[in-house]
């Protein structure tokens, strides 16, 4: 399952991803990589912005960087 399948208030463990060097460089930044939780805070109507929390930090992303993000879900 992908990132932007997970629906809002459940959690999910980060098994693999497929980004852009640019875009990996500032998800690690934000503590965000393969083995880490991530929640899923608020989900925009119509496949938008998606709003998550990993480590105490909320963050966006598009829909379409989410897609490329290969998790499994928890709770």
């Amino acid at each position: 399952m992908d990132l932007s399948q997970v629906q809002a208030g459940k959690t999910a463990v980060i098994l693999q991803e497929d980004l852009p060097p640019l875009v990996r460089l500032r998800l690690k930044a934000l503590n965000l990589s393969e083995g880490r939780r991530v929640r899923v805070v608020r989900v925009a109507p119509f496949g938008g912005v998606r709003m998550f929390e990993a480590e105490g930090v909320r963050f966006a992303l598009r829909a379409e960087t989410a897609r490329r993000i290969l998790v499994e879900v928890l709770s």
